[in-house]
């Protein structure tokens, strides 16, 4: 994550980690590591990166929907004031909520690239977050081999709305 340089650098990082599972953003956890915590960032991260994989307080539930779209807009606006964002996206980036699925045969005709408009329009019907000058790093999980055309595709789209039209480096 280039951490302890930005310590080193005397700057003062705000990790904030979310699940994109939760399609209302209702919960997020925020580690803020000064300078003096060089020595213990992977200890300090270490709930964090538990609570997000599935180490969650009991009264979360999880859920079947995902909403990307909303959720990487929502930490783009509560992030809006920090300088250097970089975005970590662990996630195989199928959409599946009321308006789309990315999912099965229907998926690879939603996302082809002829469909990015109609995709823009029903994900991003409040807006594009600003992104600009902000990193995002995508990184899909192994998928079964007849999944992998299906989320290559779904990597594309994404590609196109955070870097083509909300301007982040992807």
């Amino acid at each position: 994550l280039g951490l302890s340089a930005r310590l080193n650098k005397g700057d003062t990082v705000e990790v904030i980690g979310w699940p994109l599972s939760d399609s209302e953003f209702t919960d997020n956890q925020k580690v803020r590591l000064t300078p003096s915590d060089e020595a213990s960032v992977d200890a300090k991260l270490e709930p964090l990166f538990r609570w997000l994989l599935g180490e969650k307080p009991e009264d979360i539930a999880a859920t079947a929907t995902s909403n990307i779209a909303g959720g990487l807009r929502r930490v783009a606006s509560i992030s809006a004031d920090h300088v250097d964002r970089l975005f970590l996206v662990f996630s195989d980036g199928l959409e599946n909520n009321n308006g789309v699925k990315f999912y099965g045969a229907e998926g690879l005709k939603v996302l082809d690239d002829k469909n990015w408009k109609k995709l823009d329009d029903k994900l991003f019907e409040g807006g594009f977050p600003v992104l600009k000058g902000a990193r995002v790093d995508w990184y899909p999980p192994a998928v079964a081999a007849g999944d992998s055309a299906l989320v290559a595709k779904a990597l594309k789209y994404w590609e196109h709305a955070l870097a083509d039209k909300a301007g982040a480096k992807f």
